[in-house]
């Protein structure tokens, strides 16, 4: 679907979708689709059907639009390279309803470590738990 101006050319192209990924379109799903249109000149948006539309380029955006699965959604591209942007995020998002997401990477294993002598003095109750990342663990509640 798209809409012309001027000179015959498409300007507007709209994609819509209904979102059929388990988990919805969070952090990781909504980062591969924002670099499949970051490439593109063309203004690419998102929305969920009934609310305002967001920068598809941004990750927070997307992931601030809370689709879920099962929800209607619409990708609206508008510029010169419109139809090679949203054939992008299409293609992207068939992939991840027809494949899901890449698995994480592996975790790291849980290393020894020794607590610190001013925590031990301090009888804190100290959690130790296995990275995950560079500031984030996970440990028993």
């Amino acid at each position: 679907q798209g809409r012309l101006r001027e000179g015959g050319r498409v300007s507007e192209l709209v994609f819509r979708f209904t979102c059929a990924i388990a988990a919805g379109l969070h952090a990781r799903p909504a980062s591969m689709l924002s670099a499949a249109v970051r490439a593109y000149a063309a203004a690419v948006t998102i929305r969920k059907v009934d609310t305002p539309a967001v920068d598809c380029k941004s990750v927070l955006s997307i992931v601030s639009l809370d689709v879920q699965d099962g929800d209607l959604c619409e990708i609206r591209a508008e510029g010169d390279d419109a139809a090679e942007a949203l054939a992008a995020a299409r293609m992207c998002i068939e992939e991840l309803i027809a494949h899901g997401e890449e698995p994480g990477p592996p975790l790291a294993p849980a290393r020894a470590t020794s607590t610190p002598r001013e925590l031990r003095e301090a009888a804190s109750g100290v959690v130790t738990g296995r990275g995950v990342c560079p500031g984030v663990a996970i440990a028993p509640a």
